[in-house]
């Protein structure tokens, strides 16, 4: 019967110019030209699962049965790929990324006092200092009479006649100011990374800001990563008769698109 089944294949290809292919099974494909029939193994196809925590992915490690296992993790993603040789998973774990850290472009745009004041509140409670939130509150502005001529954070010549002062009743208005903020909302893992801020005023047009100083959000990434790197080496670790390697990075072939993306 197999003979006949064979003969049968290259019956066909005798009419083709092209070889023909026949999947017998996931894995397994005939592939017939006038040569002869050859039988190639392919990869098995890619089976997609989604985990939420953590211990979602060790327990995958565990159940799956693999033989090769790779954990992957960048900016917004975690990949576990699973290859057991006649089956292949990927369990993808999303990390979340905070409403403080995704909108830190906001602060750099200049608002009112009061609208400053709300947005530090609704967004930022948590992470910034209280102090300097109450001096922000109590910031009062001037205008008088006889400029120096100079340019200060809290005071800004408008000529030799008309001088713009700030300041404020509970303390000094600092330069800087750090803040606290969390990279990712995924709870099982620590994500808070320090960030430093430039305080900008315009004093004429009573304007409040905060600039992210210089490759505070690249580093703030890479500090968390490196924190992670070392829980899912610690969590895989514990998986009984597996090796797991986890990479710092993305997988090459990896079709979502928050991976591409860059603090």
């Amino acid at each position: 019967m197999l003979r006949e089944f064979v003969q049968t294949i290259q019956d066909l290809v005798e009419d083709s110019v092209k070889p023909t292919i026949i999947n017998l099974d996931d894995r397994t494909q005939l592939i017939a030209t006038k040569n002869g029939v050859q039988e190639r193994l392919r990869a098995a196809p890619l089976r997609r699962n989604l985990a939420w925590r953590i211990q979602d992915l060790v327990t995958a490690i565990s159940s799956f049965g693999a033989t090769d296992v790779v954990v992957f993790h960048s900016f917004g993603l975690i990949e576990c790929e699973l290859d057991k040789g006649d089956r292949r998973d990927l369990v993808s774990m999303p990390l979340r990324v905070s409403r403080p850290f995704d909108e830190l472009g906001a602060l750099s745009v200049p608002r009112g006092q009061k609208e400053f004041v709300m947005l530090l509140r609704s967004a930022y409670l948590d992470c910034i200092p209280e102090e300097f939130l109450r001096i922000i509150r109590a910031v009062k502005f001037s205008r008088q009479e006889g400029g120096q001529g100079n340019i200060q954070n809290t005071r800004e010549s408008l000529g030799k006649r008309v001088e713009a002062e700030v300041e404020s009743t509970v303390a000094a208005i600092p330069d800087t100011i750090g803040m606290t903020v969390p990279v990712y909302l995924n709870s099982d893992f620590p994500s808070l990374q320090p960030m430093r801020f430039n305080v900008v005023l315009d004093v004429q047009q009573q304007l409040f800001a905060l600039d992210l100083q210089a490759d505070e959000k690249m580093h703030a990434v890479e500090a968390v990563h490196v924190q992670l790197h070392e829980i899912l080496e610690a969590a895989c670790s514990k998986v009984e008769g597996k090796e797991v390697t986890v990479i710092a990075g993305r997988r090459t072939d990896s079709d979502d698109p928050r991976v591409d993306q860059r603090a």
